[in-house]
C-alpha cells in the first residue's frame, strides 16, 4: 500500500509540473496578445493625431487631420490579424494544456490502482500460510461464539426469573417467602430445590373427583355435569368434564377435574361438592331402583311383591343403568311394587 501511496503522489506532482509549463505557456500568449492590442490602439491614435501639434486650439466641427489613410488601415488590419492569432495560439494553447493534463491524471489513477492491486495481491498471498498454519482457529472461535450466546441466553433467562407474575387472575391465599429471603431453584436448569413463595386460588374454581376405572372410561372432555356445592347456601351449578388423568392415582381411582359455569356465593377452595353426571338419557320409560335389579345382561331379574305379600323373581330386559335409577325395557309393568336390595 505505501508503494501505491508513493506512486499516486509521484504522479500527481508530475502532472502539477506539467499543468504549471502550460500555464506558463497560456501566459506568454496572452501576452502577446495584449501587445498586439497595444501596437493596434498606439496606430490608431497616430492615425487620428498626425497633424497636431502641440497646445493647437482646434475648433470643433472642423477637419483638422489628414493623414496616409491606405496605410494606416493596413496597419490596423495587420494589428487585428495579429491579435487573432494571438488568441488562437492561447486557445490551443490552453487546450493542449487542459488534455496533457487529464492523460497525466489518467496515466497517475492507472498506475495507483496497479499498485494497489499488486499491495492487495502481495497481502493475501502473506496471510494464505497463516491460516493454513492454524486450520481450526475458525472453528474453535465459531465454537467460543455458539457457547457465549448461550451463555447469553441461560442469563436472560435468569433475570426474566426474577419476577412472578400471576398466571391468571385469583386470590393471594398465602404468602411464604419474605424480602431478603433466597428463594429456592426454579426453571434454567438450575438444581436446587423448589419452594413456593406465593400460593394464588384462582377465581375460577374446580372441582377434582376420583372416578373408578369402570366409570371413567364412560366419560369424555366436555361432558356436561351437575355440581352440588355445600356453600353458606347450597347451590347446583352446571359444569363440565375439563381433565381426566391418563393415569390412576392411589387406590386405582382416576382423578377427573370438572369446570364449574359459576362460584356460588360462599364457595370457598376445600368444600364438599357433589357431582352428577349425564352419560345418557332415556325419556317415558318404566324405572326401578337400581338396588332392586340383581344380575346383569340376558341373567338380569328383580323380585316382585304380590298383593298377599308372596315374593317371585321376575326376570327383566335392563335399559340405561344409572347410580340410582335403571332403565327396565320388558319383563315389568307399571305399578308393580319390587323389593329393593332384598
Amino acid at each position: 500500500m505505501q508503494k501505491a501511496e508513493e506512486a499516486v503522489a509521484a504522479a500527481q506532482q508530475q502532472a502539477a509540473a506539467s499543468a504549471q509549463k502550460d500555464q506558463q505557456a497560456l501566459a506568454v500568449a496572452r501576452g502577446q496578445v495584449s501587445a498586439a492590442r497595444t501596437s493596434l490602439a498606439v496606430t490608431r491614435a497616430t492615425q487620428s493625431g498626425a497633424a497636431l501639434k502641440d497646445r493647437q486650439t482646434v475648433a470643433g466641427g472642423r477637419l483638422q487631420v489628414h493623414a496616409d489613410e491606405v496605410l494606416l488601415d493596413a496597419a490596423v488590419r495587420s494589428g487585428q490579424a495579429s491579435v487573432a492569432e494571438a488568441e488562437r495560439s492561447a486557445q490551443v494553447a490552453e487546450q493542449s494544456a487542459r488534455h496533457a493534463a487529464g492523460a497525466t491524471i489518467a496515466a497517475a489513477e492507472r498506475t495507483a490502482r496497479a499498485a494497489i492491486d499488486a499491495a492487495l495481491a502481495t497481502a493475501r498471498a502473506n496471510a494464505a500460510p497463516a491460516r493454513q498454519a492454524e486450520p481450526g482457529t475458525v472453528a474453535q472461535d465459531e465454537a467460543q461464539v455458539i457457547q457465549d450466546q448461550n451463555t447469553l441466553a441461560a442469563a436472560r433467562q435468569m433475570l426474566a426469573e426474577t419476577r412472578l407474575t400471576a398466571p391468571f387472575a385469583g386470590t393471594v391465599d398465602q404468602v411464604s417467602g419474605t424480602v431478603g429471603q433466597s428463594a429456592g431453584g426454579g426453571g434454567g436448569g438450575g438444581s436446587g430445590s423448589q419452594s413456593s413463595v406465593v400460593t394464588l386460588v384462582s377465581h375460577q374454581l374446580a372441582v377434582t373427583a376420583d372416578v373408578s376405572e369402570t366409570q371413567v372410561t364412560r366419560l369424555a372432555l366436555g361432558d356436561t355435569a351437575t355440581a352440588l356445592v355445600n356453600a353458606d347456601t347450597p347451590a347446583q351449578v352446571p359444569a363440565r368434564v375439563a381433565t381426566i388423568a391418563p393415569t390412576p392415582a392411589g387406590g386405582g381411582a382416576f382423578p377427573v377435574t370438572f369446570d364449574l359455569a359459576a362460584t356460588p356465593a360462599g364457595a370457598r377452595p376445600g368444600l364438599t361438592v357433589s357431582l352428577s353426571v349425564v352419560l345418557a338419557r332415556s325419556d317415558d320409560v318404566l324405572s326401578v331402583p337400581s338396588a332392586a335389579v340383581h344380575g346383569s345382561g340376558a341373567h338380569a331379574f328383580v323380585t316382585t311383591l304380590g298383593a298377599n305379600g308372596t315374593r317371585r323373581s321376575v326376570r327383566v330386559t335392563v335399559g340405561l343403568v344409572g347410580d340410582r335409577p335403571t332403565a327396565i325395557a320388558a319383563g315389568l309393568r307399571a305399578g308393580q311394587r319390587v323389593v329393593v336390595g332384598g
